[in-house]
């Protein structure tokens, strides 16, 4: 019976990370070949613990390679924070899905993020971007977000699906 999440297969030494990935559902039905790895309150607290270890941004991408081919796709939930938690998983990612809400200071994250991928994956890594939390009333915010957005959307690097905020 698995239980383990993405906070165990940072920490815990010798952990098998098979029991920390879980088939992803939809409607409550299995999607294939598609799976995830959750976090929880506690990945907060591994952030102290990771800080002290030697080649921290490497432990996921070791970790998932111990997956083999058990899995074709794992998405791995992080948060907004440039932590080392999410440095891990710019290290292990072949692909990021990025996700921007229409707010100013959203894209300075994003130039912010960008830096740090440059650092972490000098070869590059392949991205989307995908628009969160619109809100239809704040015209001149989604002018401006979508402006700067362009040419991301020029590059291909831009999904057409846009996550509405409930008004």
């Amino acid at each position: 019976n698995k239980i383990g999440n993405v906070k165990d297969v940072l920490i815990k030494k010798n952990y098998d990370p098979f029991f920390s990935v879980y088939p992803a559902l939809n409607n409550g039905q299995e999607v294939p070949n598609l799976y995830v790895m959750p976090s929880n309150i506690g990945l907060a607290l591994a952030q102290r613990e990771l800080s002290t270890q030697v080649d921290r941004e490497q432990i996921l991408q070791s970790q998932i390679v111990k997956l083999g081919d058990r899995q074709d796709i794992i998405l791995i939930d992080c948060s907004p924070t440039l932590s080392d938690l999410t440095m891990n998983a710019i290290v292990a990612a072949d692909m990021l899905l990025i996700p921007v809400t229409y707010e100013d200071d959203a894209l300075e994250g994003l130039a912010d993020l960008f830096n740090v991928i440059t650092e972490l994956k000098p070869k590059g890594v392949s991205f989307k971007i995908i628009r969160n939390q619109k809100d239809l009333r704040k015209t001149r915010t989604n002018f401006y977000i979508e402006n700067k957005l362009s040419d991301f959307m020029l590059s291909n690097h831009l999904l057409e699906t846009i996550i509405h905020q409930d008004e």
